[in-house]
């Protein structure tokens, strides 16, 4: 009875640290991250904000909800350009459209939500996106069709 009882804790205890020390899946760099905080106005973390990632050219959502610390994290797999929008009852509507991506890489999105009057939206319509990407350490690129045909060749001028 003493073996069953240790065999069974023995499993539990692998089940429970396999699980929880499996390493995250890599990020692949063919696809775009969108990741960042939602807060109210006062700084206070949003749990449970919906974010939507909308691709402008096919119009393809994804979309996640915040965490307790009001973090988000999308992964899509077309880069281009996008509109993110963050909402949730009781707050306006925020959207930044216009969002240039490149494979490989993280954009980083804040959003501070306002508390809802009478349906309101805000739309931010200018957005610098970072050319730098500091939060990977892997090193990749987009290369387009312009840059592969100006590429000297032996007997191409």
């Amino acid at each position: 009875m003493k073996a069953l009882t240790r065999l069974i804790v023995a499993l539990a205890a692998m089940t429970l640290l396999s699980s929880s020390v499996l390493p995250a899946p890599v990020d692949d760099l063919d696809n775009v991250i969108f990741e960042g905080t939602v807060s109210d106005s006062t700084g206070a973390a949003i749990n449970q904000a919906r974010i939507t990632a909308v691709h402008a050219s096919t119009g393809a959502a994804a979309s996640a909800l915040t965490n307790s610390d009001g973090r988000y994290r999308i992964v899509v797999s077309n880069p281009g350009e996008y509109s993110l929008s963050a909402e949730i009852a009781g707050f306006v509507k925020h959207e930044r459209p216009g969002l240039a991506t490149v494979a490989g890489r993280t954009i980083t999105v804040n959003f501070a939500l306002a508390p809802a009057g009478v349906n309101e939206q805000v739309s931010v319509t200018a957005s610098a996106t970072p050319l730098i990407d500091t939060n990977r350490t892997v090193v990749g690129d987009t290369i387009t069709q312009n840059e592969i045909q100006s590429l000297p060749l032996i007997d191409r001028d």
